[in-house]
């Protein structure tokens, strides 16, 4: 029953890193179709017409998150926290590896930011949103890992509800700060959802190759 269900799990997964890849070549080569154009101008229009200090402060804050910076400290957080556990250690660096899948990708497409004033700095091309991928493969990497290893049920429950909310949080500071459109932050999710597969099947040979070797002992 137990092989059913992997087996099961297993195609599921692969179908969606599929899909997603594709979808991600797809978005690389067509974003400056009509229909998604009107839909990113509309977006971009709406952000610049609630345009507000109070709200830029708060979104350059959220945005944060999303920089190498933020996302260093919060890999350091979580290091120091699980006290310097080689796992942690491993799966910080797989989540930083996800900046150099970015920069490949934004130098393939070379797509220009939007022609509009930034609220934030912002310098390179704009296809993908970096920050957009990083924090959903920073999120689903400490759910995974992490935040079960946390015996508080408040504090794991309430640092479990932060971080799946963070990404999405950070998706929207970007479009609002005007330095990415919206099928940028697409492109995003659908790197970040083909790497974070292509890591669970991966994670899952070196394991089956582990348990092999146990079982030639």
């Amino acid at each position: 029953m137990k092989d059913k269900n992997r087996y099961a799990k297993n195609i599921c997964i692969l179908v969606l890193g599929i899909v997603s890849l594709v979808l991600l070549c797809l978005l690389a080569k067509n974003y400056n179709l009509l229909f998604l154009q009107k839909i990113d101008t509309k977006i971009l229009q709406f952000m610049v017409e609630h345009t507000n200090e109070c709200m830029t402060v708060v979104m350059n804050v959220i945005t944060f998150f999303g920089t190498i910076g933020g996302v260093t400290l919060i890999l350091i957080l979580m290091i120091l926290i699980s006290r310097f556990q080689k796992e942690m250690l491993l799966y910080s660096s797989l989540v930083l590896f996800t900046y150099l899948i970015n920069g490949f990708i934004k130098n393939m497409v070379m797509r220009s930011r939007p022609s509009v004033h930034h609220l934030t700095f912002a310098d390179g091309y704009s296809f993908v949103s970096g920050h957009s991928s990083i924090s959903i493969v920073l999120s689903v990497t400490l759910i995974a890992f992490f935040v079960p290893k946390i015996k508080n049920a408040v504090l794991r429950n309430g640092i479990a509800v932060f971080l799946c909310v963070l990404p999405f949080c950070i998706a929207v500071s970007r479009m609002y700060l005007r330095v990415h459109y919206f099928t940028d932050i697409l492109g995003g999710w659908f790197v970040a959802v083909t790497y974070l597969c292509i890591l669970y099947f991966v994670f899952h040979f070196i394991a089956d190759r582990k348990r092999g070797k146990i079982y030639d002992k």
